[in-house]
């Protein structure tokens, strides 16, 4: 339907709902901690289409919403504290992360 919403919470997962049909698309349960942040970014030409996250865990993660079977394609925990904004460039080819470390990834 192209309607999604994206939801994280204190139980560690992350949850892709289609808003249409009221439903669960998708359930990610990679992070150790509560999920703080969320971000949709599409990659262009090839329209892989990914959902970032951040964690008090203190990692960013980031999955493929196309991939049912491997959705996490990357992890990343340069961060010591709480990452706390998540961005990309305008094509997608960078994920960026700031968070209360002081440190922009």
């Amino acid at each position: 339907s192209g309607a999604f919403v994206a939801t994280g919470s204190a139980d560690r997962t992350i949850k892709l709902w289609d808003i249409v049909k009221g439903f669960c698309t998708h359930c990610f349960r990679e992070h150790t901690g509560v999920v703080q942040t969320l971000y949709f970014h599409v990659k262009n030409p090839a329209g892989a289409m990914y959902l970032s996250s951040s964690s008090d865990d203190n990692s960013v993660r980031v999955h493929n919403l196309l991939r049912k079977n491997e959705p996490c394609v990357a992890t990343f925990t340069q961060h010591v504290s709480l990452p706390t904004q998540l961005c990309s460039t305008s094509d997608s080819s960078l994920l960026i992360s700031a968070g209360r470390d002081k440190v922009v990834n």
